[in-house]
């Protein structure tokens, strides 16, 4: 089933209507939500399946064209024959389902930073803060950043113009004979470092901080580079807890908070389909299903390995696919202030966990980075999920030496600190 933006809404609401809540989300919110990539923005008409092109031509063809609106609020031209042009998108019932998901995690107490999205015009930082343990120690560790080199280089010597092929020796003698202002003569010029693998080189005057900012956007998220391997011959697991977007570069695989049918969702799935491509790692998953021969489908508590596609730039040496569970049981309890699982959900989350660590074996992995499965749109209530996944990964017997636990939101990573002390404490380790 197609929809359009404005039918979305409505959808969602009827839909929040029958999950028992009074609110009512607004197309003004909406739009919000896919400003911060917390929603999908839609596909436009040559995104669309072939089948589903059709579906839309014929409803072009009756009476709902007045209906159908883009995101801006625009409405759509139509040609003679019916043929929807214009910037026009259309949402799927997944798209429904994560704007729903979404509201009801809202409406719970979650805000949209702690759910791993942020404003567009907050850039991502550069530098990561983390803190690592393993089950003997506690160290603490960081990882360094790239500082901006600028230096002056005088008596360059080049040719005045970059658009004309240097010249062989020959013509350098002509030039000198004919024409001697051609000779190249000394003037400052300067070189710029934006990483350890790329240099910028200019003449004239140097660039003002502002551009070497934006050049450094540019250059990060185009050409991003990867941190040093990290030592994985400890003989116990080390866990690592980082303030950090997932898709941050990292050597290793990466976990991705899947949802049940293998395709883009928001927040940290998202954020790894974006990065790894989404054409390509849905051509990933299409053809692991073909050599496993099973079903595009995952279980609460399953995990699958897929290759990195665009993924490899980053670092990333596969994605594991793994769908927890989501959080169906009531709200924690105010005169408690416990929680009270009635669905299994505990345990479909710490098998979730073992199916990560199974599947990381499978493929002789030895280092992941992962996000805090279940505990964003799924509702998993925190710190109670984070700790689950401390001591299940503590727990488990697994080859893998190194796990890096990612998230974006302040108030998790705090309250990730107090877990690992409480869960090591328990366990006498510190």
């Amino acid at each position: 089933m197609l929809y359009t933006f404005t039918e979305l809404v409505k959808r969602a609401n009827v839909e929040l209507a029958r999950a028992g809540f009074d609110d009512e989300i607004s197309e003004r919110s909406v739009r919000h939500y896919t400003r911060v990539k917390a929603l999908r923005p839609g596909r436009t008409l040559s995104e669309l399946e072939p089948d589903e092109k059709r579906q839309v031509q014929e409803r072009a063809g009756r009476s709902v064209k007045a209906d159908l609106m883009d995101v801006g609020g625009r409405s759509p031209r139509s040609s003679g024959g019916g043929e929807l042009k214009g910037n026009i998108r259309f949402y799927r019932d997944d798209d429904v389902d994560q704007l729903v998901a979404l509201k009801i995690a809202l409406l719970n107490g979650k805000t949209l930073e702690e759910l791993g999205y942020r404003s567009p015009e907050r850039p991502l930082e550069t530098g990561m803060r983390s803190m690592s343990f393993n089950s003997a120690r506690s160290p603490i560790s960081s990882m360094p950043t790239d500082d901006l080199e600028v230096r002056s280089v005088h008596a360059m010597l080049d040719y005045p113009t970059f658009d004309q092929p240097a010249p062989t020796a020959f013509e350098s003698v002509v030039a000198r004979a004919a024409r001697p202002e051609l000779l190249p003569h000394p003037e400052e010029s300067w070189t710029l470092r934006l990483s350890n693998a790329l240099t910028l080189v200019g003449r004239g005057d140097r660039p003002t901080s502002e551009a070497v900012r934006a050049l450094l956007d540019v250059v990060h998220d185009r050409f991003p580079t990867t941190p040093p391997p990290r030592d994985l011959s400890s003989d116990s697991l080390v866990i690592e807890i980082e303030l950090a977007d997932i898709c941050a570069p990292f050597r290793g695989a990466v976990v991705n908070a899947s949802n049940s049918d293998l395709t883009m969702g928001g927040g940290v799935s998202g954020s790894i389909w974006r990065n790894c491509g989404e054409a390509q790692l849905d051509a990933e998953v299409e053809r692991v299903l073909e050599a496993t021969g099973r079903r595009r489908t995952l279980l609460p508590g399953e995990a699958l390995w897929t290759g990195p596609a665009e993924g490899k730039r980053l670092g990333f040496t596969g994605v594991i696919h793994a769908h927890g569970p989501r959080w169906t049981s009531r709200p924690r309890n105010p005169d408690t202030g416990d929680i009270e699982p009635e669905h299994g959900e505990v345990e479909e989350l710490r098998r979730t966990w073992r199916s990560v660590l199974k599947v990381a074996d499978a493929r002789g992995e030895r280092a992941i980075a992962a996000p805090l499965i279940s505990t964003g749109l799924f509702g998993f209530p925190t710190p109670e999920g984070f700790e689950i996944a401390m001591e299940t990964l503590l727990d488990t017997p697994t080859d893998v030496r190194l796990v890096v636990l990612r998230t974006f939101s302040q108030k998790a990573f705090g309250q990730l600190v107090d877990v690992r002390h409480s869960v090591l404490e328990a366990r006498g380790l510190i």
